[in-house]
């Protein structure tokens, strides 16, 4: 789908991949609907928009409660006059092994990584089907593609996410409603995500642990993530690491199992 012209809807796009997808987006012409449960962040992303000469409009929502998510997707129809590109960025995360995972931690990462687009997708479709047009884009990971200890309640929620993707491709195709799952690798926003995620069971872990090494810079992945949208491209990823990881899982699976206990056995050096 051209970008040019479209009306897009991000969620989470105060910071990392959803602040730098909104403006390539609006370098390539579309108007924007930013949403985040930190608004504030989102004012001075709107300035450098507007100053860019496209529209662009703001509101704060707690992807994890249906009432508010519903009240977005109608707030961004009323705004824009329709929602042609959903783009489901939100994403929060817990570290540590799940023997040490409370469940208030479970809902609460569940409550945003995958209730969160559930709770979009709910709300956007009859839009897009009555015109049977329409773009989902579900920014996941290569955590719901491979397992990574002490990343047991992301990657919960992030295979969630690419099962859901799955199936609304499937589904959506004869309406002419496309769908993209994005599952970056390290990037250089990772440090900064994990600061803002609960640490469980570990005294020595530090913020950025796991994207060391291979990060790309998240402004050119978000080069990647448009132009995959354009070409209407469904599974796209970054760097190498993550899908040289993926394709030991697909090809010699038992060494995949083998690396995921090594990593394991490794994790007390956090403790």
């Amino acid at each position: 789908m051209e970008i040019r012209g479209k009306k897009v809807l991000i969620t989470g796009a105060a910071g990392g991949i959803g602040k730098a997808l909104a403006m390539e987006l609006a370098a390539r012409g579309a108007e924007l609907f930013l949403s985040d449960i930190n608004d504030t962040g989102l004012h001075p992303i709107r300035h450098q928009i507007e100053s860019m000469g496209r529209k662009c409009h703001i509101t704060q929502t707690d992807i994890s409660q249906k009432d508010r998510v519903k009240e977005m997707i109608d707030d961004a129809v009323d705004r824009m006059g329709q929602v042609h590109i959903l783009i489901n960025n939100a994403g929060v995360t817990v570290i540590g092994e799940i023997r040490h995972v409370p469940l208030e931690d479970w809902e609460w990462i569940m409550g945003v990584n995958l209730w969160g687009p559930i709770y979009t997708v709910h709300h956007i479709l009859p839009h897009m089907l009555e015109r049977q047009q329409g773009h989902i884009v579900n920014v996941g990971s290569m955590g719901g593609l491979t397992a990574v200890p002490a990343n047991g309640t992301y990657n919960v929620t992030k295979f969630g996410l690419t099962g859901f993707s799955e199936v609304l491709r499937a589904e959506l195709k004869k309406h002419n409603i496309r769908v993209t799952l994005i599952c970056p690798g390290f990037l250089s926003s990772g440090e900064e995500f994990e600061k803002r995620g609960r640490v469980r069971g570990f005294k020595k872990f530090k913020p950025g642990a796991f994207a060391k090494g291979g990060s790309m810079p998240v402004d050119k992945a978000a080069k990647r993530f448009a132009d995959a949208i354009e070409k209407d491209q469904f599974l796209v990823t970054t760097g190498i690491i993550g899908p040289f990881y993926y394709g030991i899982k697909r090809i010699f699976p038992w060494l995949y199992y083998r690396i995921g206990e090594k990593i394991a056995a490794d994790l007390e050096k956090w403790y």
